[in-house]
């Protein structure tokens, strides 16, 4: 309201504009003709493809298949220290392969090998950009954008300053480790039984269990074997009640 008592609007719109309008309601993901990924919605599996994806750009696959031990949280942290020791490695390639490019460009090299060498600095980049110390929150942010918001391959590029063939090769990789995940789940046992874990693998757990208990402090300790004394307890009552049910049934 004016100091006339008149009423003006700032976006230049009046009752009538209004009235006129209409409401239209943007299916987001119009464009994608697949379902979402289960792991899309669920954060535990989510953290668990984001932990064997780092460990596939970092290790071979013999041995991500002897079994890499930890927590979640160690894995995907020695994951990254992995990559980035060759880091180094690839800043110096990269300013190799730019210094050839600018050279040859110059002195006026053909179109199609300028189009190779340019391909070949872009891989390298895209290596680089997937060992960076933020890059597994990228490749959340990549899942969040993609499936929960619904944007497509150059919207999520826009928002996460990447180009939208790397997203789709992103989303691409993510869901083949997915279904090597699965794949390896549902592998079956020998004669029904489960599958035994290899020695070497249960000793690295069992040193790292005893690591990591050595860490607590005394009032953490108490905590837990007063709460495994609980535990216990309440089986022992469930045990005596099943006994005593069975008992009547009879």
């Amino acid at each position: 309201m004016d100091g006339d008592g008149e009423m003006t609007s700032a976006t230049r719109l009046s009752f009538s504009d209004y009235e006129r309008m209409s409401v239209q309601t943007r299916n987001a993901a119009v464009y994608r003709q697949k379902p979402t990924p289960e792991y899309a919605l669920d954060h535990n599996k989510m953290r668990r493809l984001l932990v064997r994806f780092m460990e596939a750009r970092a290790f071979s696959k013999k041995q991500i298949a002897a079994g890499l031990t930890g927590s979640d949280a160690t894995r995907l942290q020695r994951a990254q220290e992995k990559l980035a020791a060759d880091r180094p490695r690839l800043i110096a390639l990269a300013d190799k392969l730019c210094k050839e490019y600018t050279e040859a460009k110059s002195y006026g090299a053909h179109k199609e090998w300028l189009k190779h060498a340019a391909g070949e600095i872009e891989n390298v980049d895209t290596q680089l950009r997937m060992q960076e110390e933020n890059f597994p929150a990228v490749v959340l942010g990549v899942i969040y954008r993609s499936y929960c918001c619904g944007d497509n391959s150059v919207e999520v590029g826009n928002a996460l300053s990447m180009k939208p063939p790397f997203v789709r090769q992103l989303l691409a990789r993510l869901k083949k480790t997915w279904n090597q995940i699965q794949a390896e789940d549902a592998a079956p046992t020998a004669a029904g039984r489960l599958r035994k874990t290899p020695l070497k693998r249960l000793v690295a757990e069992r040193a790292e269990s005893a690591k990591w208990f050595a860490n607590l402090t005394p009032e953490k300790r108490e905590a837990r074997k007063a709460r495994d004394r609980i535990a216990s307890s309440i089986a022992r009552e469930n045990a005596r009640r099943t006994k005593a049910l069975n008992t009547v049934g009879g």
